[in-house]
């Protein structure tokens, strides 16, 4: 008999149900946290207050079960609400689905630490991705350019390989052989040094042996007829 498995991040997320955590479901909001939501800000042009959701609280970090500390609401707007539910289903990056995902649910009162656990990420992941959205919007949910690692060399010393393999000449390795004589030249690879090479416009040939040669060997070493 097959046991019915509850249901993951993305079901409770198109359904819009409640987070269960150690055995205990959200509570709906009283009367005095509904009239926060009933001001100017929160009406629309029919004067009727507008869906929106709203996250109270996250546990802190300290550790105590008592322990929670207010923090600032995150309320969503009914066409912010669609379009990140339309985001965390259609959107072809994944992080990107995720993060909005996130978001919907901390607007249903899911604490950060009850986010993190449902998406399987840091409870600091939850908190930036939070921050970001306030701070940038949409925008703050997609990737940011990444830079990478820095070169281990300068820009002088890539200089000075490129005038080594123009004067010299020669293959990748025998160029760090001769540059490795100069001191305080961090050791790269034969792989690196090629590919700084190749950004030079540098390119190693090899050697093609003509076939003219050898036909002509075999042409000569027949017998005279």
């Amino acid at each position: 008999m097959a046991i019915p498995q509850p249901p993951g991040p993305l079901a409770r997320f198109l359904a819009g149900q409640p987070a269960v955590v150690r055995g205990y479901a959200q509570q709906p909001l009283a009367g005095d946290d509904t009239a926060r939501l009933s001001g100017p800000a929160c009406a629309n042009s029919k004067g009727a207050p507008a869906k929106q959701f709203v996250n109270f609280c996250c546990q802190s970090l300290i550790g105590s079960d008592a322990g929670v500390e207010v923090m600032k609401l995150l309320i969503l707007q009914q066409a912010e609400q669609q379009t990140l539910r339309d985001m965390g289903v259609f959107h072809p990056h994944p992080r990107v689905r995720i993060r909005a995902q996130a978001i919907v649910r901390l607007s249903q009162r899911l604490t950060l630490q009850q986010t993190a656990n449902e998406f399987h990420v840091h409870l600091n992941s939850i908190e930036a991705w939070r921050q970001r959205w306030n701070k940038q919007g949409l925008m703050g949910l997609y990737e940011g350019h990444h830079t990478g690692r820095k070169r281990k060399w300068t820009d002088q010393q890539q200089e000075a390989l490129r005038a080594l393999a123009q004067a010299d000449g020669g293959s990748a390795n025998s160029l760090l052989r001769t540059l490795a004589q100069t001191e305080g030249l961090p050791a790269i690879s034969q792989e690196t040094a090629r590919r700084y090479l190749h950004e030079m416009q540098f390119s190693y040939k090899r050697y093609r042996y003509s076939l003219k040669k050898s036909i002509h060997r075999k042409l000569s070493a027949r017998p005279h007829e």
